[in-house]
């Protein structure tokens, strides 16, 4: 990763010196206005460094067809994983919190499904309305559903 990062702002480094020299050319009475490029060549490396450890690519090709696949469509971003936890909620006959955990995750037409032990086939959009992913989370909806149920009372 570390060698990746120094390849990538060697060759940031390389096309801005040759960016600049063809600036410092054009613009030769002005070292404000080179300063001012140097500076934005700085934070473009920086912010390309930041991406590469975050992305953890094996190289900048590799990165390219992330992209193109995103552009294309090809990419979908699960809610969850295999082996994550989440929390629901029973409030009959008493009133609880349990966990939930995924076997699966698909996407069939678009449609994630995501497969629980105890719950069966949950849809990504109960996530965050009937499941959740934090048992505090689950104790503040049943708390939230208990209220509206005595309300409505």
């Amino acid at each position: 990763m570390e060698e990746l990062t120094e390849q990538l702002n060697e060759k940031i480094k390389n096309n801005a010196m040759s960016v600049l020299g063809n600036y410092g050319y054009f613009y030769s009475g002005s070292a404000l206005q080179a300063q001012a490029a140097m500076t934005l060549t700085s934070e473009a490396m920086r912010q390309l460094s930041e991406i590469v450890q975050i992305l953890g690519c094996a190289d900048i090709d590799h990165l390219r067809e992330l992209v193109q696949a995103e552009k294309d469509g090809q990419i979908v971003v699960c809610p969850c994983k295999k082996g994550d936890v989440l929390w629901s909620y029973y409030n009959h006959p008493s009133a609880g919190i349990y966990e939930i955990t995924v076997i699966s995750v698909s996407v069939i037409d678009g449609v994630t499904a995501i497969n629980t032990d105890r719950c069966g086939v949950i849809a990504e959009r109960d996530i965050g309305s009937t499941v959740f992913r934090t048992p505090e989370e689950a104790a503040a909806a049943l708390e939230r559903r208990q209220k509206k149920s005595e309300g409505s009372k």
